[in-house]
């Protein structure tokens, strides 16, 4: 899910549902963290690929120590590498999970979304062999944010019409089923489509 107050912070909103996925919570020992995202990655990727548990721990803010992680150090000296070693995990790792089933990643409020968050998961929509589909939702002002995003990508767009004053009714009368017939006339009439309004 997207959020406006974390769109600028160092954590993603794909950080924080990979998060919540490996049962890390803020305020665990930090030694704990580790175990959680060793024991989740040793679960689900072969184990040639197992020391890609550091870099999934930087995506999701679980910092491992780099004193004996060469790797690890070297892409905490430069960004560029650091963004490569990534990809590079978070692919590995859907991927492992892909061959056994399709994956299926669900973005609401994808116009709150930060940009690392959707970088990440163009990178992924690029890996053409790979069982994996994004259902992103969001306001039209995405586009203006973000005017290209994922176009290099079999994307299908689905712009949504404001309900019709009919289906507005119906909802109004479901939510306020006593309500006077001039008092859901006027909610259609202020909504102009929109069920949030």
């Amino acid at each position: 899910r997207g959020d406006p107050m974390s769109r600028g912070s160092s954590l993603s909103a794909l950080g924080r549902s990979l998060r919540v996925m490996m049962g890390i919570h803020d305020g665990e020992a930090r030694e704990e963290q580790i175990h959680k995202v060793k024991a989740h990655v040793a679960a689900r990727m072969p184990r040639t690929l197992r020391f890609l548990s550091a870099f999934l721990g930087e995506l999701i803010g679980v910092p491992f120590p780099d004193q004996y992680d060469e790797p690890l150090r070297a892409a905490r000296a430069s960004a560029q590498l650091m963004q490569s070693r990534l990809q590079m995990a978070l692919e590995a790792f859907v991927r492992a999970q892909a061959e056994a089933a399709p994956q299926v990643l669900v973005i609401e409020d994808t116009h709150w979304a930060d940009d690392t968050t959707l970088d990440l998961v163009d990178w992924l929509l690029g890996c053409h062999d790979l069982r994996f589909v994004v259902f992103a939702f969001a306001r039209p002002d995405l586009l203006q944010r973000q005017p290209g995003l994922w176009d290099r990508r079999n994307v299908t767009r689905l712009t949504l019409a404001p309900l019709s004053p009919v289906a507005s009714d119906r909802l109004v009368a479901a939510v306020l089923p006593h309500a006077e017939p001039h008092a859901r006339a006027n909610i259609v009439s202020r909504a102009a489509g929109n069920a949030l309004f």
